[in-house]
């Protein structure tokens, strides 16, 4: 195997690392939802807001971020969504009221930004087929990431408390953030 080759593999591995980790992100909320409006003492209707602050934080970022990415800033726009989803979940980690767990579930919706970057990355720096395969990949990672998310999720509060699962993305996301800073940043995309 060719160190261009390798190279490329790499890429794409680590795109579908950032596409899952994003994914499972995403849906980490659901599950908790009964959970944070017990131990909160808020409503299941308000409880449901750390859900609505995510996916609307999402669906502000995805737009400005994916006509970003088509320039030459793709590399701060990862290392930026990475770092704030970070920040965001240790946010919610530390939270001992609702307030700032739905703050950090905002920040950690900056993160869905990233699928479309993904894509844009895939198809700037790699060859047509292994760029349309990336895509497709991309896209069935999405969705099984948020397939992840949900037992994943479940297992860790049903064990400790919802803390925790903020926590464990916390760890999850640093590992993303060093190998995307290792591979994606590094080795790919140059300002």
């Amino acid at each position: 195997m060719s160190s261009r080759t390798a190279s490329a593999r790499t890429l794409q591995m680590t795109l579908v690392l950032v596409a899952a980790m994003m994914s499972i992100i995403g849906s980490l909320g659901a599950p908790l939802i009964g959970t944070v409006a017990q131990v909160n003492h808020i409503s299941l209707s308000s409880a449901e807001w750390m859900l609505t602050a995510t996916l609307l934080t999402g669906a502000l970022a995805t737009p400005v971020m994916g006509r970003l990415a088509d320039g030459h800033l793709q590399r701060r726009v990862v290392l930026f969504a990475l770092s704030t989803v970070i920040v965001g979940l240790v946010m919610a980690a530390l939270s001992r009221d609702f307030t700032w767990l739905l703050i950090g579930r905002s920040l950690q919706g900056l993160g869905m930004g990233l699928l479309p970057v993904t894509m844009a990355i895939a198809r700037s720096h790699l060859d047509a087929p292994s760029a349309a395969t990336t895509i497709a990949t991309l896209s069935v990672t999405a969705a099984i990431g948020v397939g992840l998310g949900y037992p994943i999720t479940s297992v860790i509060a049903q064990y400790f408390d919802y803390h925790a699962a903020f926590w464990f993305a916390t760890v999850m996301i640093g590992i993303t953030l060093v190998v995307a800073i290792a591979y994606v940043v590094l080795q790919f995309i140059i300002d």
